[in-house]
């Protein structure tokens, strides 16, 4: 409220949007959440301890006066808003209700207030049974409750609203000048509620004309009581008026949030200052065809100008000038003389060369020059022979129509954007054409691929919802097999088809492992891959009356009983020495007709198949001539993969190494997250498949595990290129991307 000298009470202007029953949520927020504790200490009292006192009837009245409370504020709010939105300027005289509702709030508050200490106090004096206490107590709440009821009758209601203890003197001043004007007799005759209504009536009287606000000397003596943290320049608002001149770099507008988006020739700094860009007139305006409710601060060039400058109209550069207009170029007129004979033909214009004008030239002199530029432009783009002997073609000569190139059937201009879409071609990948607004096509791709995803869910699940107990063989080999947690039986369990050992001659024993270090007496080849694969086997190949003959083949796996398991075998330390070792070992697979044999001509597969690498000796394996073949044997060797289209492999042949081995990244280098390029596919693809004419298989190891994605490219880009073997590390992943196709 505003009080001004002749008794009016006015409200401060105040924005209508403002007012609402938003401003009620906190109050009812709160008279919610002490209803619900109430209700649950009531519920305590009656249910639990089943007794219920006068603190509890004391605690239900003062619940009852806070909702009582809240529908006064609410009406209060009504009132004001009211009022507020017929006043022009959001101000407007305070009514009689409005005055009403503030006194009543305030006493039903204070009387709530009261009555909840009361039931605080009568709850006290039910524990502590002290005489001194309940006196002390008593008194508490007596002086408690005379101080809240005589701050209420002694302090204005309006100095409690608007929190300001300085505007008691106009309030005592108006109320003294209105008992001066009465008799002293009628003072004190009238009843004291005649009173307070006349009282009301004169503070209520409309408002004689009157100054609300002080004008000051200059704008900076606005903020000098306020001290530096909010002076002149700091403060929010308009720092600009509407056509005030400005300079590039002044501040328009202060602002917290986008009230106002800067128009043209303005920008916002990172406060949301907005300041002017160029020199000219501030103008606040709005631009419906960029934005319906914004609104937008520009600067003008000029005072009349008005914003939003229009779309097609002639606008000024950033140096202040305007554009210069540009002049039409006259017509060349000739002569009859001079145009006899004269045949109208094209003049190429050659820009990457100085030919001389054409402008002012006779007849002659331009057909001249006609034809020397046309002979100079097909010299120009002869083939040419550079000093090594190659032959040079030059690119085409761009000139003002058509710019010297030619559209393909493929809608390209240059050559080497049509090489590109020859990717797929060069690489021998069919592409299905595309065919614009073939939706048949499109829907025939989705179910099929709908279909693919039934059947894959359909065979990984059956009736009981768990996966089948049936394990398929898989083109894995298991890299570095000891280090699982069940050697063999591991790699078993996931489907692979190929394990490896290194094995170390310590003392006539063979012992598993990476390292020396890593060594144990329990970890030897005999208890980790011999004694395993036999009794598999066995179980597999069961001597029952079912069997006629004791001469079977079965493999470890049912799916699949002509699947041989790879059983490879790294010798660690000496070769010559450890081998015979290695075939000692072997002795068991090989006296039950379990391994893969050869006679030195052809290979009998068998349910296990030996391969040595690492330091095994090749000589055991390989001829001295290329024409013998070699003695009978049951253990091969690991060739290597990339020598054998060389010299260094010529003897090498499928009785002699199954399948031949290379390093990954020795042969292709680094691969990006995309996967092989087509030289690394072109050298995959020529190693395999000379391996594949040869009858020998491939394998490569040492491939980038990390990222999953790189590695899972590369495996689909093996399997596709057909290796015998994929070079596993992670069983469980290996196994759930066979199972997803790849």
């Amino acid at each position: 409220m505003v009080f001004v000298p002749n008794g009016s009470a006015y409200r401060a202007p105040v924005a209508p949007d403002t007012i609402g029953w938003a401003t009620l949520s906190p109050t009812i927020a709160l008279t919610c959440t002490a209803f619900i504790v109430v209700l649950l200490r009531l519920y305590t009292r009656k249910e639990l301890i089943r007794h219920i006192g006068r603190e509890d009837f004391l605690i239900s009245l003062s619940m009852m006066l806070s909702f009582a409370y809240m529908g006064i504020v609410a009406a209060q709010l009504t009132v004001i808003k009211k009022a507020v939105h017929k006043a022009p300027d959001g101000s407007s005289p305070v009514t009689p209700a409005e005055i009403k509702l503030i006194v009543a709030g305030q006493c039903v508050y204070l009387a709530l207030t009261n009555i909840t200490k009361a039931s605080i106090v009568t709850q006290y004096l039910k524990i502590f049974n002290d005489t001194s206490y309940r006196t002390l107590q008593w008194a508490c709440y007596v002086v408690f409750t005379l101080l809240i009821f005589s701050f209420t009758l002694v302090v204005p209601q309006h100095a409690l609203i608007t929190g300001s203890i300085k505007k008691k003197s106009a309030f005592a001043h108006d109320r003294f000048q209105w008992q001066a004007e009465q008799p002293r007799e009628e003072r004190h005759q009238q009843p004291r509620k005649d009173q307070a209504l006349r009282y009301l009536r004169a503070v209520n009287s409309p408002a004689k004309p009157s100054i609300l606000f002080a004008r000051h000397a200059s704008h900076q003596a606005q903020g000098r009581a306020n001290g530096p943290k909010n002076s002149p320049g700091r403060r929010l608002g308009a720092k600009k008026t509407g056509e005030q001149f400005v300079v590039p770099g002044n501040i328009i507008f202060r602002q917290r949030g986008t009230k106002w988006f800067p128009g043209e020739n303005c920008d916002m700094g990172r406060d949301h200052t907005i300041f002017a860009t160029q020199t000219g007139f501030v103008k606040y305006y709005r631009d419906p065809a960029k934005h319906p409710k914004r609104q937008y601060i520009g600067v003008a060039f000029e005072r009349t100008q008005t914003l939003p400058t229009p779309p097609n109209a002639a606008r000024r550069r950033r140096l202040g000038m305007l554009a210069v207009p540009r002049k039409e170029p006259e017509a060349v007129t000739e002569t009859p003389v001079q145009m006899q004979g004269y045949v109208p033909r094209p003049v190429p214009v050659v820009l990457h060369h100085q030919l001389p004008s054409l402008v002012k030239m006779s007849l002659a002199e331009r057909q001249k020059e006609s034809e020397d530029a046309l002979h100079a432009l097909e010299k120009m783009s002869e083939p040419k022979r550079s000093r090594r002997g190659k032959i040079i073609v030059p690119k085409p000569i761009h000139t003002r129509e058509g710019h010297g190139l030619t559209m393909t059937s493929n809608y390209m201009f240059r050559e080497t954007n049509a090489e590109i879409g020859r990717a797929a071609e060069k690489a021998g990948v069919e592409v299905r054409p595309f065919v614009r607004g073939d939706r048949f096509l499109a829907w025939r791709k989705t179910t099929a691929r709908r279909i693919r995803a039934a059947e894959k869910k359909k065979m990984g699940s059956r009736k009981g919802g768990k996966k089948k107990n049936v394990v398929d063989g898989k083109p894995f080999h298991s890299h570095n097999d000891y280090w699982r947690d069940l050697p063999f039986y591991s790699a078993l369990s996931k489907g692979a088809i190929s394990v490896e050992a290194d094995v170390w001659l310590i003392n006539g024993t063979l012992y598993v492992g990476h390292e020396i270090s890593a060594l144990t007496p329990e970890r030897t080849f005999a208890a980790l891959y011999i004694d395993p694969i036999l009794d598999t086997i066995q179980r597999q190949n069961p001597t029952t009356r079912f069997v006629s003959s004791k001469d079977t083949k079965n493999g470890v796996y049912d799916t699949d009983s002509d699947q041989t398991l790879y059983l490879w075998i790294d010798l660690k330390t000496d070769g010559p020495t450890t081998w015979p070792a290695v075939l000692s070992a072997l002795a068991p697979l090989h006296d039950a007709k379990y391994l893969t044999t050869t006679d030195g001509k052809t290979t009998t597969r068998r349910a296990v198949t030996a391969i040595g690498t690492g330091n095994t000796p090749k000589g055991y394996f390989l001829p001295q001539d290329p024409a013998t073949p070699s003695s009978p044997r049951f253990t091969f060797l690991d060739a290597q993969l990339s020598t054998l289209n060389t010299s260094a492999g010529i003897n090498v042949t499928s009785v002699i190494t199954p399948i031949a081995s290379a390093q990954f990244s020795a042969q292709f280098g680094k691969v990006v997250t995309e996967g092989l390029n087509l030289t690394q596919v072109e050298l995959l693809r020529s190693q395999v498949s000379y391996a594949k004419s040869r009858g020998i298989g491939a394998r490569y190891w040492d491939q980038p595990g990390w990222p999953l994605g790189t590695r899972n490219v590369i495996w689909r880009a093996l399997l596709e290129e057909g290796v015998a073997l994929l070079n596993v590390d992670d069983l469980e992943g290996a196994a759930d991307f066979w199972e997803s196709k790849g």
